[in-house]
């Protein structure tokens, strides 16, 4: 029981993050092994700032400024 209401609480916690910016870490994640013959560091800087320069994450911006819920959250 304990287990699961953690998780709820992580859950909720991803839930309240952009959509863009989670599929993107996924898709991070999901090609670790394949990106560590690449510059590992490299591609995650490049996939932050693409994140960062992405509407969704000017609306994440603009609702922490103005004290609101950004859009994606229900």
């Amino acid at each position: 029981e304990q287990l699961a209401d953690i998780s709820k609480i992580y859950i909720n916690y991803l839930l309240k993050n952009g959509p863009y910016a989670l599929q993107q870490i996924k898709n991070l994640f999901n090609n670790y092994e394949q990106l560590l013959s690449q510059n590992i560091l490299e591609k995650t800087a490049e996939k932050i700032a693409k994140v960062r320069c992405s509407s969704e994450a000017q609306e994440g911006m603009k609702a922490f400024l103005e004290k609101r819920t950004a859009n994606w959250v229900s």
